[in-house]
């Protein structure tokens, strides 16, 4: 029973100390392994917090609609998955055009046909210039192919 008392005078401490740079989980888990968790929960601003990988950390702001978050996380990505996660949250934001300039960099590396098909690009394509100047028209074109 002594050594009980002893882990507890070594653990409790560690546990109130989540305000500094030592929490109890950092023991036992990975920032991303606590992110995860945190994001499992639904708790995605701590997930976001905890991880350290930014495609995951990307994903927990956009779960959270902090577009600005995940558009600062899905930057660092050079990769498919990260220009289209990329673009979406552009369109989130509102930033269409720079929503459209992330697909397209996606185009270029062959992910999103696997995604959207060829669709978007046919369907911006089709747009006149001043439906592409439109937000209301490229929102409702980008939210029917990626919602549907």
């Amino acid at each position: 029973m002594r050594w009980f008392a002893a882990l507890l005078a070594v653990l409790v401490p560690l546990i109130g100390c989540g305000g500094g740079n030592l929490r109890f989980a950092d023991l036992w888990l990975t920032p991303d392994q606590q992110g995860r968790l945190a994001f499992e929960r639904g708790d995605y601003e701590t997930g976001a917090d905890r991880f350290e990988d930014p495609l995951w950390k990307g994903v927990a702001c956009y779960a959270g609609q902090n577009w600005d978050c995940a558009i600062d996380q899905f930057a660092r990505l050079d990769t498919a998955e990260g220009y289209f996660n990329l673009g979406n949250a552009y369109a989130h934001s509102e930033s269409y055009e720079l929503a459209v300039e992330a697909y397209e960099q996606n185009f270029g590396t062959g992910a999103v046909e696997e995604l959207f098909g060829d669709n978007f690009n046919t369907a911006y394509a089709a747009l006149s210039p001043e439906a592409k100047a439109n937000p209301t028209v490229v929102a409702q074109l980008m939210n029917s192919l990626t919602m549907g």
